[in-house]
């Protein structure tokens, strides 16, 4: 006699709980994304490093001379 096949378990997926889990990871990498220009925008900037960054002049002290 053949073996009884058992009918496969159906899943249940709601869709709005699909929905949030999907926006909470996309908020999620979002919000890295924005850390890190944040954090890069931070270390370029002329007020954090003093002004040592931004002063390219090849070795002149003054702009006329």
């Amino acid at each position: 006699m053949a073996p009884k096949q058992k009918t496969p378990k159906v899943v249940q997926q709601d869709p709005q709980a699909d929905a949030a889990a999907a926006q909470r990871t996309a908020d999620e990498q979002a919000n890295k994304a924005a850390a890190a220009r944040k954090q890069q925008r931070q270390k370029s900037s002329l007020l954090s490093s003093g002004g040592e960054r931004g002063n390219d002049s090849g070795g002149k002290s003054t702009l006329g001379a």
